[in-house]
């Protein structure tokens, strides 16, 4: 079955620990700037894969997610 866009509303403890990172990922990116689109995908069972999208509105806040690397490899897998 493909892979699913995550759903915050899991019951799981590792669900729970993933949503828990995924809002810390997303309010991280907000400090950057206003957020287009933000979602991130999870397997069959509910756990996050470490992919996904995010659109940024502005140039200028892409670039400001691109370079702060040290953050992102640690929470997510690719940029």
């Amino acid at each position: 079955e493909p892979d699913a866009t995550k759903k915050v509303d899991d019951s799981d403890s590792s669900s729970d620990s993933d949503s828990e990172e995924e809002k810390g990922l997303e309010n991280f990116i907000k400090d950057a700037g206003e957020i287009v689109v933000f979602w991130l995908t999870s397997d069959v069972g509910g756990r996050f894969k470490r992919f996904g999208q995010i659109e940024l509105a502005t140039g200028e806040a892409a670039q400001k997610v691109y370079f702060w690397p040290h953050y992102l490899v640690k929470n997510i897998a690719r940029i």
